[in-house]
């Protein structure tokens, strides 16, 4: 496989080309860990605005913690997680320049693992949704 070899990242990436100058925030949302991740995945090596980045990802988790107590842990991938090179948050950030890239992994932390039960899908849904607004107000912030 090749970047952008597949027919939706190649539309993915087609249309933030097209519209980075407008675009401030990327979030790219997978199962399963409970993570709230910024760049680098490549590298251990913190990104110059990772600063800016992981107090995003930390009001986004503190919201989402306040639903109902789920927590999770932030910072950038290749040390949250593992080194992963290939991350659609690397490419958004270092081409496209938004800064504000995230991936996030959503519930659970295992037990599960990718087939989390029904009861936890709207939970999820509305626990990463205060996430997002939090998110959004921190970036609209640091944009003033």
């Amino acid at each position: 496989m090749s970047p952008f070899s597949e027919i939706e990242i190649r539309g993915v990436a087609n249309f933030i080309s097209k519209n980075n100058d407008s675009i401030v925030s990327y979030l790219n949302f997978h199962s399963y860990s409970q993570l709230w991740m910024t760049p680098w995945g490549y590298t251990t090596k913190k990104p110059r605005d990772f600063e800016i980045q992981d107090n995003g990802s930390a009001a986004a988790v503190d919201a989402l913690s306040k639903l109902y107590g789920t927590k999770y842990q932030h910072g950038n991938i290749a040390s949250t997680i593992y080194v992963a090179s290939g991350s659609s948050v690397d490419w958004t950030y270092d081409t496209a320049k938004i800064v504000y890239s995230y991936a996030v992994e959503l519930r659970d932390q295992g037990k599960y693992g990718f087939l989390l039960p029904p009861d936890q899908i709207i939970p999820t849904g509305l626990e990463t949704f205060e996430a997002m607004k939090a998110l959004a107000i921190y970036i609209l912030k640091q944009l003033k």
